[in-house]
């Protein structure tokens, strides 16, 4: 069956952007799944860009026992 999961960060910071790929490399090693595809996604707000938001859409499957 196939699956998706959600990843989102909000910063001030894009060096925090690295968090997120840690964040989806743990959940893909302790869950032991199968990746078919990862969507990624960045957008900036306020005047100055303040705020960072990165998303991330992975779709996989889960390994036959």
């Amino acid at each position: 069956m196939v699956k998706v999961k959600t990843f989102f960060l909000n910063s001030q910071n894009w060096r925090h952007i690295e968090r997120l790929d840690d964040v989806i490399n743990h959940f893909i090693s302790e869950n032991g799944i199968e990746v078919i595809d990862i969507k990624y996604n960045t957008a900036s707000c306020g005047d100055n860009n303040l705020g960072l938001y990165a998303s991330a859409m992975l779709i996989y499957k889960e390994k036959e026992q």
